[in-house]
């Protein structure tokens, strides 16, 4: 069973702005709570209370003043820290310690998921995927090839034609993923190594596992449009709790 989790919760957010350019995106509401909390209840909920946040120089205070030490949430949060989110692998350096030596969850911190996270007890490398159908806007996920339950490649965006399964916004990764985002910088001219790109070098050379979600189970909040209806989604689903008790 994974027993860590690290949490992405920097970056620019650019586009989202103007509602960025003076908060972190991670702290805007989803509904009744500020979108970060979602995510860290997300991961307490699916059985993981060693959390790591890392934060860049785009607003990290307030999340930290609303997360804390993590107990009002059930769980022990940490933090990392890099200057810039350029690169997900550059920002995966502080994490390493906090790792140490051990399979972990990483979740970019505009995830919105429905449920909690199912099969962390699978092996790593690991990823949860979902129909995409028409949820979302499609150009701003990454589509899978999906064969037997297992990644074997991952497209920058969308594949010719068209797979409709996309990576959601979690996935386990082995003790190893430290030394190749390194190399995969190395490589990299202008050195942005995204998590697909992670993702992609693991379902080329050795397959990727893969859990495939329910269609609608999943939300990339990195738009207006998705925050919008994320919001709508938490409201039906307040209101319909109500109505029962």
């Amino acid at each position: 069973m994974i027993r860590k989790a690290v949490v992405m919760a920097g970056g620019l957010a650019t586009r989202l702005r103007p509602l960025t350019l003076a908060t972190n995106k991670h702290m805007l509401p989803v509904y009744d709570r500020p979108m970060i909390q979602h995510v860290i209840e997300t991961v307490v909920s699916s059985g993981i209370t060693d959390i790591m946040v890392q934060l860049t120089n785009t607003f990290a205070q307030p999340v930290m003043e609303l997360l804390r030490d993590g107990e009002p949430f059930g769980c022990s949060i940490y933090y990392g820290y890099q200057s810039m989110g350029d690169s997900v692998a550059k920002m995966l350096r502080s994490c390493r310690t906090f790792a140490n030596d051990e399979p972990f969850l990483l979740m970019l911190g505009d995830s919105f998921y429905r449920a909690p996270l199912q099969d962390l007890d699978k092996p790593a490398p690991h990823v949860w995927v979902m129909p995409l159908q028409e949820f979302d806007d499609p150009r701003k996920y990454a589509e899978v090839r999906l064969e037997g339950g297992v990644i074997t490649d991952i497209a920058e965006n969308l594949f010719d034609p068209p797979t409709g399964i996309v990576q959601t916004g979690a996935w386990l990764f082995p003790p190893d993923v430290f030394g190749r985002a390194e190399r995969l910088l190395g490589a990299t001219r202008d050195k942005e190594v995204k998590v697909r790109h992670l993702a992609r070098e693991y379902a080329r050379t050795s397959g990727m596992g893969a859990t495939l979600l329910p269609p609608e189970s999943f939300l990339d909040l990195g738009t207006v449009e998705a925050l919008y209806k994320a919001q709508t989604l938490m409201r039906e689903h307040a209101l319909g709790k109500r109505s029962k008790t």
